[in-house]
């Protein structure tokens, strides 16, 4: 199975949305999000031809997140995953995991410290942060078979700015 972790875009500040809005869960990206999350799509699609399958957060920014990303790859399946939430836990996560094809090219979309703490327990077995999830980053793994704590590799980390670069912009 082959892994994008993906945080979600830039959000409004939950003190200050433009809706009024201060459940967290209801956040939007900003304009500027938006923008910069199209642009870093642009570049990962320079490395990555298709994705199978989108799983994204049920919260609002991860789904506007998610919809960028179904914008560019059209083809791919989309689903709202529970284990995406803030504090789900990377086991929960990895549970989900070995129902979906071992075959696939799988993006998550989700939230910080949860995201890093992911990669980290996917690399090494320790529910802990090895890197850091910019908002609009990208990080690739890739394992043999069904993805299990310490059995899969980290490829790379690109950040926001690093996939508009490949985008050239």
């Amino acid at each position: 199975m082959k892994l994008l972790i993906v945080r979600h875009a830039i959000a409004e500040d939950p003190t200050e949305s433009s809706q009024g809005n201060r459940d967290d869960r209801q956040r939007p990206l900003t304009t500027k999000g938006r923008v910069r999350m199209e642009q870093g799509v642009a570049g990962l699609s320079k490395l990555i031809p298709e994705i199978d399958l989108i799983a994204h957060s049920p919260l609002l920014r991860a789904q506007q997140t998610a919809d960028i990303l179904c914008t560019r790859f059209p083809k791919a399946k989309r689903v709202e995953v529970e284990e995406l939430e803030p504090g789900a836990g990377a086991k929960a996560l990895g549970h989900w995991l070995h129902f979906v094809s071992q075959d696939a090219l799988v993006a998550l979309v989700g939230h910080e410290p949860d995201l890093s703490r992911l990669v980290g327990w996917l690399a090494s077995g320790e529910e802990r942060s090895l890197v850091r999830m910019k908002k609009g980053s990208v990080a690739y793994l890739e394992c043999t078979g069904k993805p299990a704590a310490a059995g899969v590799e980290l490829q790379w980390l690109l950040t926001p700015s690093q996939l508009r670069l490949l985008a050239g912009g």
